[in-house]
Formats: C-alpha cells, sequence, structure tokens
C-alpha cells in the first residue's frame, strides 16, 4: 500500500490566532489539512465574535506546499445545543475531505508533540485503511491540559489519565470528536492551551464553546481559577469543572516565557505518563477481539449511538 493521506482538521473560530502556534507542529507531515470556519463568524452557541480575516492571509502564506484547503459554512443551528452543532462542523469538516487515509482533528490551540513520529505509527497501522468501515478504529493520545499562565510558566493538569482520540481510519463522530471504536491508546503528548489564556478569553470561551451549560456556576468557577498562583497551586485538588473525583486531580508547574518555547523543549520537561493506565487501557481494547466481549461492546455502542447527534440535522 503506497503512503495513505494523513489529513488534518482545524476549527477556527474566535481563537484562531493560536493556529500560529499549532499549524507548524503539523504542518510537514500532513498531507491535506483543512481550514473549518463558520461562514457567519458565530459561535456553536450562536453569539458573533470578533474575527481578524488577515488571519486567512497569514495561513495563506505559510502554506507553502499548497496543502491547505478552506472549508466555510453555517455551523450554528438554534434548535441544537452547542455540543450538537460542534460534532455537526467535525462531521461536516470530515465529510468535506472525504474517505481514506487517516483523519486526525485537532483545536487551534493544540499542539502536538513529536506529529512526525505519531505519522509513523499511524502508517504502521495502514492495515485498518483496507476496510475502514468493517474495522473501525481510533488512535488516542494524552491530553495534557495547560490551566493557566503566569510571568515565569504554565499550571498544567498534572496526574491526569485524559486520553484524546484524535486519529481514525473512519471519521463517524458520536460526541465532538469522539467515536465509539475499538481505541489504541499511544504515548503521544497534545499539549492543549485551553484554559492557560487571559480572563477575557476565559470569559469568552466558557460562553462560546461545545460545553456551554455544562459548568452549573461559571462565574464561580472562574473567580476559582483568577485565585490560583505560584503560592498556593500545589493545594489545589480535584478542581475539574465536570467531573471533579478524577479529570483535574492536581496542578503543576512548568517554567517557560511562551507557548512557541514550551513545543520547544517540552522533550525535556520532566512530565511523566502514567504508563500502567496506559497498558491496561490497551489490554482492555485488544479483549474486545473476542466474539463474546464484542456482543457486549456492540450492544454498549448502540447505547451511546441512541442518545448520540445526527449531522445531518
Amino acid at each position: 500500500m503506497s503512503s495513505p493521506d494523513i489529513k488534518v482538521i482545524f476549527l477556527l473560530s474566535y481563537d484562531y490566532e493560536y493556529i500560529k502556534n499549532s499549524l507548524p507542529c503539523i504542518y510537514v507531515e500532513a498531507t491535506k489539512i483543512l481550514v473549518s470556519i463558520d461562514v457567519n463568524r458565530v459561535s456553536w452557541a450562536g453569539n458573533k465574535y470578533k474575527f481578524d480575516e488577515t488571519i486567512i492571509e497569514w495561513i495563506k502564506e505559510y502554506d507553502s506546499e499548497s496543502k491547505i484547503q478552506f472549508f466555510e459554512d453555517n455551523f450554528y443551528m438554534p434548535e441544537n445545543t452547542p455540543m450538537q452543532n460542534e460534532t455537526r462542523q467535525r462531521q461536516l469538516s470530515a465529510d468535506y475531505l472525504g474517505k481514506g487515509g487517516w483523519t486526525i482533528q485537532l483545536d487551534v490551540d493544540e499542539y502536538f508533540i513529536d506529529f512526525d513520529k505519531f505519522v509513523k505509527l499511524l502508517i504502521s497501522k495502514n492495515k485498518y485503511l483496507v476496510n475502514p468501515e468493517k474495522y473501525p478504529i481510533a488512535i488516542a493520545v494524552n491530553w495534557l491540559t495547560l490551566f493557566k499562565k503566569d510571568l515565569n510558566g504554565y499550571f498544567f493538569i498534572d496526574r491526569t489519565k485524559t486520553v484524546l482520540k484524535i486519529a481514525t481510519n473512519n471519521p463517524e463522530y458520536q460526541y465532538a470528536r469522539n467515536l465509539f471504536y475499538k481505541t489504541y491508546c499511544t504515548r503521544f503528548i497534545l499539549i492543549h492551551q485551553s484554559w492557560a489564556r487571559e480572563e477575557k478569553e476565559i470569559v469568552l470561551k466558557v460562553n462560546n464553546w461545545g460545553h456551554k451549560g455544562d459548568i452549573i456556576n461559571p462565574d464561580e468557577y472562574i473567580e476559582f481559577w483568577k485565585s490560583i498562583n505560584i503560592n498556593n497551586y500545589k493545594s489545589v485538588l480535584n478542581f475539574s469543572p465536570f467531573n471533579p473525583k478524577s479529570d483535574f486531580p492536581c496542578l503543576g508547574y512548568i517554567k517557560c516565557k511562551t507557548i512557541p518555547e514550551l513545543i520547544k523543549n517540552f522533550n525535556n520537561i520532566p512530565f511523566k505518563l502514567d504508563r500502567p493506565y496506559l497498558a491496561k487501557k490497551n489490554l482492555i481494547q485488544s479483549l474486545l477481539c473476542f466474539d463474546f466481549l464484542k456482543a457486549i461492546h456492540k450492544y454498549y455502542v448502540k447505547l451511546l449511538s441512541a442518545n448520540s447527534y445526527n449531522s445531518s440535522k
């Protein structure tokens, strides 16, 4: 089999500036890149946002190998929830690129470490491209979430066990970019800038992202976020706004001034993965090869799919 397409999708909206950091992380190895933008410049929550159109020109100038396409459409449907609108945009964007190869969904504030090695791993699994509808698979990476920035560095979610299904041979999304497929968990890192922004950006994000409405008291949570500093961060435990008991167990701190510096020097930072956890996840996934567990998994997926979103809406 010849080298497959490595297709990367970016969703561009109010935080468009971050693509200047994320695009260089994947540009060389990607074969096709899609930049997906709401044609009316409104969020999944239906709010109009400021958008500097010169970012389009920056992307075009950066595209020295003519890999990038732009896809503009109406991605806000008032009858949908923000999460349904997010899922719909991700699905329509994948459909725009068509079938074949590997599809990778990224946000512009996500920075892929060692993308070249990740692509080599995908190519080693090209057998899954022969019949993707029959043998769908998701490839997951570790999501390192940055929580806040101060003058000298970044606070990040430490001891996290969050893995993100980032690539697939069969892009049929059920919830955001989630796929109810057999999943292979890798040791690769995706840095998510997420909460490490200026306060006004956090307010904008919380009121427009796919999780809008999931935080019971967003104003109170933002006040908590503002209170984090170098003197108290070690005492902050179990603080996720969604799942306090598991998602955000504690905070760590990385000294660096900028995101490009963090990306460049990340492999020199003593951040440790929970390898036994990843091994356990992959063991469970490998057991799905047995017929009786396949049947259980198929039933589970059917239940989840009953509550998932159809992008044709």
